[in-house]
């Protein structure tokens, strides 16, 4: 048996290159916005025979705060993540090592953060993966 988290952080960040950074925990203070930031995966065993998991992972994203059209930048940077992973229905997140047979949105949360003195828009996502072994 094999546990998914690092081969979902691999994928996450190898679907989303080109479109924002991704970084595990935490993102350097010299972080270039946007970038996305994997706080944390919870994974929980659901099969015996035929191993399956339920994965929910935990996706922060954030962009420079912007007076005016802040938060439509940051749900224009959600959608576009909600693609590439195929949470839209386009398809499913290809995992390393795992069968995916299923992607959703559990939950989306817009807010404004203070980080190093800097304000940013930042959206959490809390996206379910169903795998397979």
């Amino acid at each position: 048996m094999i546990a998914p988290a690092r081969y979902i952080r691999k994928a996450y960040k190898s679907a989303l290159n080109g479109t924002v950074n991704i970084y595990d925990g935490f993102a350097p203070e010299d972080a270039a916005v946007p970038y996305g930031v994997i706080t944390s995966i919870e994974a929980v065993q659901t099969g015996f025979k035929c191993i399956q998991w339920t994965c929910t992972v935990t996706l922060a994203l954030y962009i420079e705060f912007q007076e005016f059209g802040g938060t439509l930048t940051v749900d224009g940077l959600s959608d576009s993540v909600i693609t590439a992973i195929g949470a839209d229905g386009s398809g499913y997140l290809s995992i390393d090592n795992f069968g995916s047979f299923g992607v959703k949105v559990l939950s989306i949360s817009n807010d404004v953060a203070e980080i190093s003195s800097k304000k940013v828009f930042r959206v959490i996502l809390r996206i379910e993966h169903n795998l397979s072994t």
